[in-house]
């Protein structure tokens, strides 16, 4: 995406017209916080509980055993606070793996000129003139399939969308772009 910088010679770029005109549907920055957070209070949960697990089968499961028997040395450390730590722990690596799979969501980037699909961590452009056909099918949850198809109807990408299915209609249209929505399955 080019742009300039400042003419100040601020390192806050200035987006470039192209840019300007593009419109990303992801899901929102509130949402993915929520995730993030909630991820983080149950690995602080299960970090706070871990000694309850002990004395279950639990311990005879190769990693969560290690685990366990991890909880109970750390357990008495520094005057019995190595339980709180244990558990900031756990909420520090809830944190990780939900922002991980956030990271790895579907998005969807549009333009006037090309469609932007970022799907299992790899982003793929579609020009205008490679894309023939765009078919939405929704599922009953409200999110779907997006298909990019080619002038022999063949699938460019399909993607299973993170957003909803409207969303990624409404900024394919406002950009120009015919949608054709599938019947919901």
């Amino acid at each position: 995406m080019p742009s300039s910088t400042h003419p100040a010679g601020s390192a806050f770029p200035i987006p470039s017209a192209e840019s300007r005109s593009r419109i990303t549907v992801a899901p929102s920055p509130a949402a993915r916080a929520v995730v993030i957070g909630v991820s983080a209070l149950i690995g602080a949960a299960v970090g706070w509980f871990a000694r309850l697990l002990a004395g279950t089968f639990l311990v005879h499961v190769p990693v969560i055993g290690t685990a366990i028997e991890i909880v109970e040395r750390v357990d008495g450390w520094f005057g019995g606070t190595g339980h709180l730590l244990v558990a900031l722990a756990c909420a520090g690596a809830g944190a990780l793996v939900a922002s991980s799979i956030l990271g790895s969501l579907t998005t969807i980037s549009v333009d006037e000129h090309g469609i932007y699909v970022h799907d299992d961590g790899e982003t793929r452009r579609w020009a205008r003139s490679q894309v023939h056909r765009i078919v939405l099918e929704p599922d009953s949850v409200g999110d779907g399939i997006l298909s990019l198809r080619d002038e022999r109807d063949a699938d460019l990408q399909r993607a299973e969308l993170d957003v909803s299915v409207a969303r990624v209609r409404e900024a394919l249209e406002s950009r120009g772009w015919s949608v054709e929505v599938q019947p919901r399955r």
